[in-house]
């Protein structure tokens, strides 16, 4: 009785042509190729493994294709025994790998209990993952809750699905067709939800180009974030956690926007022009502002930095570090780039009067700070009238490209501690300002240089 599953077949290679033009070269001398038929997945072809591979005889190449089934009529064949083996043990390697995915989803059904509670786990990575754990942790509570209507307590890991995945990228995509989520929902994801259950919304669109599948993209991956490996490993080491993998593996192809949007001349005007005031009455927002706009710093770092990550050198000139400690993680992980910016004396001053033990921007405790980036600064914003998604990104949106403008790609990506200049082009090059054609000036440089 065989102890593995499936079965496969031996069929010679065809023959090539330069064996006939070089004789009695092995390299160009046909081989056996290995078909494996395993039930509920497609057919598999190997020539062996890969330090090696399994050549004819003479005799069994010399049989006609019209005979059928050399690998029968010729079983005994010295040449098959290397192969048939190899075959055996492959067959029997993968049995193994299917029966054990197979033990580790009944053992998830038996013993479910065992698992770490999903509040426990999300409560530590909050207090031991990145920078931006909070937000990350927000978004999945934003899928959870959208998709199922329950409210996050009365989450467990059984709503982790590849189901909820694709639910929630349905709701959320008629939310942003309805345009309920510039104007907030209320209520309505409960009337979505219903919608849903009935049959009448439509199926996922994954053809059209829509900016809130930007949305659905970046919460999916921030919340799988919490549970990929690398957070299994360093913040969550030492808890109990399923595997996860319908929510982990389930693909979403929606298509995004590329690019982002700009900060119009008007935009700026407005911003500049309001700014004095804003210092005067809410100096920890005009140093956020400013620490997003001239430095290119993302919001979590902004209220992440300390007066500790400033630095004064031997000149007299101070300078704002960025790296990785021992409290803070910064976005890129262990790719992050260390970034040091030169702080104008204007900014500093203002450091220097509002910085607390807590936060570089103010503020009695870490909460405090992340408000006045997320909340407060949002909010003067829409005072001025300026209505933008993401408000908080458009400032570091405007630096970059105005960096790469002026100084080029690779500097923009320095100032935006990307790991390489690859994001920074995907993400960046529609905010270019307007460049400046060539002169004729320029055009006609290079007519003097042979005289």
């Amino acid at each position: 009785m065989a102890d593995y599953i499936g079965t496969f077949s031996i069929v010679r290679q065809a023959k090539p042509v330069n064996r006939w033009q070089t004789p009695g070269v092995p390299s160009y001398d046909p081989n056996w190729v290995l078909k494996f038929y395993l039930p509920g997945r497609p057919v598999q072809v190997k020539s062996g493994p890969k330090e090696a591979v399994f050549p004819i005889c003479e005799r069994c190449l010399a049989l006609p294709a019209e005979c059928g089934g050399v690998m029968k009529m010729r079983e005994s064949c010295k040449c098959q025994v290397w192969p048939r083996k190899w075959a055996v043990e492959f067959l029997r390697t993968q049995t193994h790998l299917i029966m054990m995915g197979e033990m580790h989803k009944l053992e998830a059904m038996r013993r479910p209990d065992e698992w770490t509670p999903l509040a426990e786990v999300l409560a530590v990575y909050e207090q031991r993952g990145p920078a931006d754990a909070r937000k990350r942790v927000s978004y999945l509570r934003k899928i959870l809750e959208v998709a199922t209507g329950k409210p996050m307590e009365k989450q467990t890991w059984h709503d982790l699905t590849k189901n909820v995945c694709f639910d929630f990228a349905e709701l959320w995509q008629e939310a942003g067709r309805r345009g309920w989520l510039e104007r907030g929902t209320a209520d309505g994801w409960l009337a979505l939800r219903e919608e849903f259950k009935a049959g009448r919304l439509p199926a996922l669109d994954t053809r059209t180009v829509m900016k809130c599948n930007t949305s659905i993209r970046n919460y999916l991956n921030a919340a799988r974030s919490i549970f990929g490996p690398k957070s299994r490993d360093t913040f969550l080491r030492g808890l109990a956690l399923p595997r996860l993998e319908g929510f982990m593996e389930t693909t979403i192809a929606v298509r995004v926007p590329k690019g982002h949007r700009r900060m119009t001349a008007e935009d700026l005007q407005v911003i500049l022009e309001a700014l004095p005031k804003l210092k005067e009455t809410r100096p920890s927002v005009w140093l956020a502002n400013r620490m997003m706009m001239r430095f290119g710093l993302r919001p979590e770092e902004v209220w992440w930095a300390k007066l500790s990550w400033l630095e004064q050198t031997k000149t007299g000139r101070t300078r704002l570090v960025l790296i990785n400690r021992e409290d803070v993680t910064l976005k890129a992980g262990a790719d992050a780039k260390e970034r040091r910016f030169w702080v104008p004396d204007e900014e500093l001053t203002v450091m220097r009067e509002v910085a607390t033990e807590t936060a570089l921007i103010g503020g009695r405790n870490i909460t405090e700070a992340r408000d006045f980036v997320e909340r407060e600064h949002p909010q003067w914003l829409k005072s001025l009238g300026l209505n933008w998604e993401r408000p908080n990104y458009m400032f570091r949106h405007f630096n970059l490209a105005e960096v790469w403008t002026s100084r080029g790609a690779t500097q923009a990506a320095a100032m935006g501690g990307h790991a390489s200049t690859k994001t920074t082009e995907e993400n960046y090059a529609t905010n270019l300002a307007t460049l400046e054609p060539l002169s004729e000036e320029e055009i006609g440089r290079r007519l003097g240089e042979d005289e």
